[in-house]
């Protein structure tokens, strides 16, 4: 989780805040403005939540079931992202690498899933 934690946080959260211009001219999104201010300030925000999502995942890697919660939010995310993905890359309004997101986000979902401790704490 910490891992998944760092990738996030800085391939998608850090990137996102401080260099959107470059992370999307290396997906190849010629739709991003790195004009408009606008939408630099979406990118920005969305580095933001990304981040604060990380900073929880990391203290979760530390006790799974006591911080449950946290896992919970990035299953809602990831379930909610994958699908806004899919549709944009099926109708095709995004274009270039944007399909390494969708790969990266589902392995990652899947990650968790499958590593997660689902047992319960009888003592929480």
């Amino acid at each position: 989780m910490r891992i998944l934690s760092l990738a996030m946080g800085s391939g998608f959260g850090l990137s996102h805040l401080f260099f959107p211009a470059a992370y999307f001219g290396f997906l190849s999104q010629t739709q991003f403005d790195p004009g408009d201010p606008f939408q630099i300030f979406l990118a920005n925000m969305v580095g933001v939540v990304v981040i604060a999502l990380c900073v929880g995942f990391w203290i979760a890697a530390q006790d799974p079931i006591k911080y449950r919660v946290v896992i919970i939010q990035f299953f809602v995310c990831a379930g909610l992202t994958i699908p806004v993905f899919f549709f944009h890359l099926v109708t095709g309004t995004l274009r270039g690498w944007e399909w390494l997101n969708l790969a990266a986000l589902i392995a990652a979902t899947w990650a968790v899933y499958a590593l997660y401790p689902w047992k319960a704490d009888k003592n929480s």
